[in-house]
């Protein structure tokens, strides 16, 4: 429910007003990773209200949600050595898990299991936390469903689901429908700005590049990546002052050197030897972002070299 780490004594009273402004709606919370109940997490230290239930015992516990329909849980973190399932006997009717696991991988951390463990120790349906994009198997007739975060967390999770799962449950039979709500996306957006003669150019081209990829996705947050080869001494941010988009981006560099290095690297010079100990460094880069910061500071190495005016920039976001 949130990252314990960074969590504000704000935050955790904004959500526990949210909470209670559900009831008569009850919720019902298993601490995970992230958010484990601990003596110093709020879950511990709030008076939280009549219709919020957290499982704060590190073994499975049931809630009774009407006859004959029992909710199992626990918290994270699992006790050391213990098996969570080991010795558990399921109550008479339909039993459903709810639980921040991780199928199929071992850790110390977090709780892990099969579904075929799970589905041994008689639960009914598994209803899951710990992935942040869509599980759900098998399709045709759900047992273990991660529904992922309703909105993606990262640019890497832009290319998976992210769902909400909708159980009904009516004479132990279990329907299980799975639907979307997400509205915002990741988008990368690849700028050249070779042919740009001044930094309002280079800000006009990111302005253009930005609403053609999210002409249909509003809510969108930008990568947008600067290449070519600019013959104009460019001032980044001076370009980020001139953009004029509303939309949430991050900007990165990765522009050519205007340089032939192969022949400079052949010079009896300080440049020559500069430029081969730099080209040793971009061969050997174990990423393209490291390659990337070796090609930048050679590019600035050999502006400075000739004299001209050198602008150091950092990436930022607006």
């Amino acid at each position: 429910m949130f990252v314990q780490e960074y969590l504000l004594p704000e935050t955790a009273d904004f959500i526990h007003q949210q909470l209670a402004s559900l009831s008569p709606i009850r919720v019902i919370i298993a601490p995970g990773e992230k958010d484990p109940y601990t003596n110093d997490s709020p879950y511990a230290r709030l008076n939280w209200p009549e219709n919020v239930d957290i499982f704060y015992q590190n073994k499975l516990t049931p809630l009774a949600l009407a006859t004959n329909l029992h909710l199992w849980g626990a918290c994270n973190p699992p006790a050391r050595g213990a098996k969570l399932l080991d010795g558990f006997h399921p109550a008479k009717g339909t039993n459903i898990l709810l639980l921040h696991a991780l199928r199929g991988r071992s850790s110390n951390d977090v709780y892990t299991f099969s579904s075929e463990e799970v589905r041994r120790a008689g639960f009914n349906l598994a209803l899951l936390g710990g992935e942040h994009t869509t599980d759900i198997a098998p399709i045709e007739q759900p047992f273990h469903v991660f529904p992922g975060s309703p909105e993606p967390l990262s640019p890497f999770e832009e290319d998976g689901l992210h769902r909400e799962a909708f159980v009904d449950i009516e004479d132990e039979v279990i329907r299980v429908q799975v639907l979307s709500l997400q509205q915002w996306h990741y988008l990368k957006a690849e700028v050249n700005i070779t042919n740009c003669v001044s930094n309002a150019e280079a800000a006009h081209c990111i302005d253009v590049a930005m609403e053609a990829v999210i002409a249909k996705k509003r809510h969108s947050a930008v990568k947008v990546t600067l290449v070519g080869n600019p013959l104009f001494n460019l001032d980044v941010t001076n370009v980020q002052q001139l953009v004029q988009t509303s939309v949430f981006y991050n900007l990165e560099c990765n522009l050519g050197i205007n340089y032939d290095l192969e022949q400079l690297a052949g010079e009896q010079t300080v440049r020559g030897l500069l430029v081969q100990r730099f080209l040793a460094r971009i061969h050997s880069a174990a990423s393209d972002s490291e390659r990337c910061q070796q090609k930048t500071a050679l590019n600035f190495a050999l502006q400075a070299l000739e004299g001209k005016q050198v602008d150091l920039y950092e990436t930022k976001t607006n």
